[in-house]
């Protein structure tokens, strides 16, 4: 009836009160939105982690360059020590990986 006293209503803002919007769609593409546009093919890159994680390529990888390098040290003489150290330390870091995986299966299993 007096239109003139919604200046003095008073307005009480509780917890979780007005407007709450939640999205509950499941985000199921949530690792190919983490690849930026500019570092290729988002679903390509989806597609070949599912093959094989960028653990399992960094393993095979690291494997075949120690191998190569053996080899490469074998028939051409001793590597420089910049290389030789390099790939010592390549040596270590798959070592310790190589030491810490079994552990982390059983926790994990």
């Amino acid at each position: 009836m007096f239109p003139w006293l919604w200046l003095w209503a008073p307005q009480l803002h509780l917890p979780w009160s007005g407007s709450v919007e939640q999205d509950i769609h499941p985000n199921t593409n949530w690792f190919a939105q983490n690849i930026k546009g500019q570092s290729g093919d988002a679903e390509i890159e989806r597609v070949a982690f599912a093959i094989a994680s960028y653990g399992k390529q960094l393993g095979l990888i690291t494997e075949v360059l120690i191998a190569t390098a053996e080899q490469s040290a074998a028939k051409s003489g001793p590597l420089s020590d910049e290389a030789a150290q390099a790939l010592q330390r390549l040596k270590d870091i798959k070592q310790a990986i190589d030491a810490v995986k079994p552990s982390l299966k059983s926790v994990l299993t």
